[in-house]
Order: structure tokens, then sequence, then C-alpha cells
């Protein structure tokens, strides 16, 4: 039984290559390799050598990173600062890149329909916003149990105008939510 695990297999190597050499990043080398087939040459080695100096460069930023904490105490002390900055800009880029998709979204629609996204994210935001099984109207009336009269107020016109804009055709007076809008807004920040 020993023998026959030890003879050779033509055209097979006599000791199998680990899993671990065999199908790290499997997936992302047959789609690099699916899309390179595509490429002309020059292109597929720019991006080889682009994609690998980037690579070099990660790799020498963790490096050093991790160096770092072999200096003794001002290594650690510098590594723990280096590393809470990096996840501090980190998040506020995402936070930033977020908000940017939001606004670029809020813009591709229709006037009346970002203003009613605006008015839902913005009583989100204050801890209470609309479920989705809630019509606009009846989010609208349930309104006036949890905000302000002047904020449930504008938040009803906002749904009406809203609703006869999407299901009835109405064109609505814009400006005038536009200025009730960013009233409610302005008072929202002075309660804080």
């Amino acid at each position: 039984m020993v023998g026959l695990l030890l003879t050779p297999i033509p055209n097979h190597p006599l000791i199998p290559p680990s899993i671990e050499d065999t199908q790290t990043f499997s997936v992302l080398r047959q789609l690099w390799h699916w899309v390179a087939g595509w490429l002309p040459s020059p292109v597929t080695g720019l991006l080889n050598n682009v994609f690998g100096t980037i690579l070099s460069w990660v790799m020498r930023a963790i490096a050093w990173f991790l160096a770092l904490f072999s200096q003794g105490w001002f290594g650690v002390l510098t590594g723990l600062i280096v590393g809470t900055t990096t996840a501090f800009l980190s998040w506020l880029g995402w936070r930033q890149w977020r908000e940017w998709r939001n606004r670029r979204w809020l813009k591709k629609l229709p006037a009346m329909e970002s203003l009613y996204q605006q008015m839902l994210q913005w009583t989100t935001q204050k801890g209470l916003g609309k479920h989705p099984a809630q019509t606009p109207l009846e989010y609208a009336k349930g309104s006036y149990q949890h905000h302000a009269p002047a904020t449930a107020e504008v938040i009803d016109e906002i749904s009406q105008a809203y609703v006869s804009w999407r299901y009835g055709g109405h064109t609505p007076n814009l400006k005038r939510l536009r200025e009730r809008w960013q009233g409610l807004k302005k008072a929202g920040k002075t309660d804080k």
C-alpha cells in the first residue's frame, strides 16, 4: 500500500502542491487571465506593471508599519498613532464618499422626488423615519404624533405635494416647498 502512494504518475509532480499554493487568489487569477486574454499584450503588460507597482508599495508600507512595533515603546506609540490616524482618515473618506454619492443620486431625481427623499433622510437621522410599509400620506399623518406641530406641518405639506405630483400629475409649488423645507432645517439646527 505504501509503495502505491509513492509511485510516480507520468506528467504529475511526485509531491503534489499544497492547497495554499494552488488556491490562493485562484478566482482572481482566473478572472485576470480571462481579461488579459481579451486585451492586447502592451495593455496587459502596462496593467501588470501598474498593479505590480501598487502592490509593492502597499507591501512596503505594511512592512514599514509592522517594523515600527519592533522598535521599542517609541515605535509602538508611533505605530498606534499611525494606525489610529489611518483608520480615522479612512472612516472620514468613506463618509465623504457616501455623502457625495447621495448628493449625486438626489441631483439625478426629479425636483419633487429629491425634496421628498431629503425630507425622509432628515427624519430618519432624527430617529423618526418612515417605515417601508407606510404610504407617504400615512407617514405624514403619523408625523403629528412624533414631531412638533410646525415640523409635522411641513412634513405633511411635502408629502401631500409629493403624492399629488407622483400619482396625480400635478405640478407642485417647489419654490414654496423649498422655502418651508429650508426653514425647517434651520429651525432644527437651532434646536440642538
